[in-house]
């Protein structure tokens, strides 16, 4: 059976759809590593990516298991299920059902269901249900938190020209909208002077009395120019600046923010703020793939798991390019885009609406609701969520946002985002299984060379790092291992070296957690430089829910001797031989 142009919505099962088609061979596998680039070694991870990079005669091999997608296909190719049926589909988001398919269903640590889903005893409202190693228990939780963020435009200084005609009004006119709407956090990028920053934070302290700043390292006109504001405590703070650049952005150090806020009654909640390379060319856009991939190194190396992660700024990649949508998408592993999923169901333009345009920059005036806007431009500007594995949240509502320095005029070239959150699904999984554990390094990737390499030079500047890493574990159960890698080569900013099964450790069931640690230093002639210390750990439950699958985890960042550096590494859990743990 040949599939020609169909729209698959619906929950359907696949076992084998096969036809006459002579052209390339893709792969997929819903739990390889994300984003592959189809091969049989490196399949993609989602099937509408494959179905989007097929011409028409391939043929994609999909892996069994289940595939949250929504299918367009408008070509003739052939799909096959190599070994077991491959279902694909929507299914109630948020539900016992969702988590259990999420883990991979009756071929997942849980097994498949014993008994229907039912009230918990114990009149807390949550909901229950028995698979045959465990159960999993739903708490739904009101999380009322709202978003909003703005690219303001305020550039500046000896680089970039400001292209508005009320520069003074626009910082009063900001306070003055966020004091009326008042979200909890709020993400500002392009606003390069410090003291437009420091206007806009004393004019909300009492508001906003928790900020995480731009990163900053050549001068006052050319940090970051973002700002973070939140109602609640900030717990802890980083940021990082992007070493891949093109062109004049390079002046700007372009970078992220992260900041970890408590929320009373919600919990520990991961926010990140960024604003990525401008410019159109194919130049500027691979400087952004990298960047991309940057972003969520940061991410993964800042970020609870356990807990939500939320992402907003200017992405400078065009929601409506497929291939450049898809780039994002694929290599931030596959975020909810809020506003495909919590949108008005419009195109979403933030920037490039000639309406917004004259009303900025010309001095054309246009009013809120003119109904010329919207009509076309670019969605450059983004809320991203990434689920944990024990919170996930809910949104509704996410929306433009038009702000006005005086009655007709924009106060940007960019239209405002706003999103809200109304509640988190608290998932309480016990799964019971013995477990082995595998521990493996996976990728070292330079950001910025240590002083070692060429004291009181730039950093563009300097000469080769020889790094040489320690990883090593702790178990609750007292387990205890390390080893060595010895110098591991020559290795400059911004490039990556992957190891694959070069380092591995073989982990017998560790109990209730089990803590890794990696140290580095950068080998000199007379004297290693420290490079520093990176420690995560991990429940049991996490593990337990990877049983039959890998898992690649960002550590935080090594940053001695004014170097940084990204170290992953990879978890690959599978059931233990021995009994069953009771």
């Amino acid at each position: 059976m040949q599939l020609s142009k169909l729209a698959l919505v619906a929950v359907f099962i696949l076992y084998s759809l096969t036809g006459t088609s002579q052209g390339d061979t893709i792969y997929v596998d819903s739990q390889a590593d994300c984003p592959g680039d189809g091969s049989q070694s490196n399949p993609y991870c989602i099937l509408s990516t494959a179905i989007r990079a097929a011409a028409s005669g391939d043929v994609i091999i999909v892996k069994n298991g289940f595939y949250s997608e929504s299918l367009v296909i408008n070509q003739q190719i052939t799909i096959t299920a190599s070994d077991g049926p491959v279902i694909v589909g929507r299914w109630p988001q948020g539900t016992i059902v969702d988590k259990w398919i999420s883990l991979g269903g009756g071929h997942g640590p849980l097994g498949s269901p014993t008994s229907e889903e039912r009230n918990a005893s114990d009149g807390s409202g949550a909901r229950i249900q028995d698979f045959e190693h465990g159960t999993i228990r739903l708490q739904t939780i009101p999380a009322p938190l709202t978003f909003f963020q703005h690219n303001m435009a305020l550039i500046g200084g000896p680089w970039f020209t400001y292209n508005g005609t009320e520069r003074d009004q626009v910082p009063s006119s900001l306070i003055d909208h966020l004091r009326r709407e008042a979200p909890d956090i709020g993400g500002l990028s392009e606003v390069f002077y410090d003291d437009e920053r420091d206007e806009i934070r004393r004019g909300l302290g009492d508001v906003y009395p928790f900020t995480v700043d731009a990163p900053e390292e050549q001068g006052t006109h050319e940090d970051g120019g973002l700002l973070l504001l939140s109602k609640h405590p900030i717990l802890e703070s980083h940021t990082t600046i992007y070493r891949p650049c093109h062109g004049i952005d390079c002046e700007a150090d372009k970078g992220a923010i992260h900041a970890r806020i408590r929320v009373e009654a919600q919990g520990d909640y991961d926010i990140f703020l960024t604003h990525l390379q401008a410019d159109g060319s194919s130049e500027a856009w691979e400087t952004i793939k990298a960047q991309h991939s940057d972003l969520y190194r940061f991410i993964q190396a800042h970020r609870d798991p356990k807990r939500p992660a939320l992402l907003m700024g200017d992405l400078n990649t065009v929601g409506a390019i497929s291939n450049q949508y898809d780039e994002l998408i694929s290599r931030l592993n596959h975020p909810e885009d809020l506003w495909l999923t919590t949108g008005d169901g419009t195109a979403g333009y933030t920037s490039g609406d000639p309406v917004n345009t004259e009303s900025f920059e010309d001095g054309v005036s246009h009013s809120i609701n003119d109904p010329n806007r919207h009509r076309s431009g670019l969605r450059l500007d983004y809320f991203l969520s990434w689920r944990g594995s024990q919170f996930w949240p809910t949104f509704q509502n996410t929306h433009l946002q038009i702000l006005q320095s005086s009655p007709g005029r924009d106060i940007s070239d960019h239209y405002g985002l706003k999103t809200e959150q109304i509640d988190l699904k608290s998932f309480t999984v016990d799964i019971r299984r013995r477990i082995d554990v595998t521990l493996a390094l996976n990728e070292l990737r330079c950001l910025t060379l240590t002083t070692g390499s060429g004291p009181g030079e730039p950093h563009a500047s300097r000469g080769n790092d020889h790094p040489e890493l320690q990883l090593s574990y702790t178990s609750a159960n007292g387990a205890i291992n390390m080893l060595n890698t010895g110098e591991l080569g020559a290795i400059d900013m911004g490039e990556s070296q992957i190891y694959e099964d070069r380092f591995t450790m073989r982990i017998e069931d560790p109990g209730a957690w089990l803590e890794v640690r990696v140290q580095g230093w950068e080998v000199d002639v007379n004297e290693d430089d420290y490079m520093g210390e990176s420690v995560i750990r991990l429940e049991r439950i996490e593990l337990l829910e990877l049983i039959g699958r890998s898992a690649t985890y960002g550590m935080p960042y090594l940053t001695g001797h004014d170097g940084e550096w990204g170290v992953t590494v990879r978890i690959t859990v599978e059931e233990s031989s021995k009994a069953v743990r009771k």
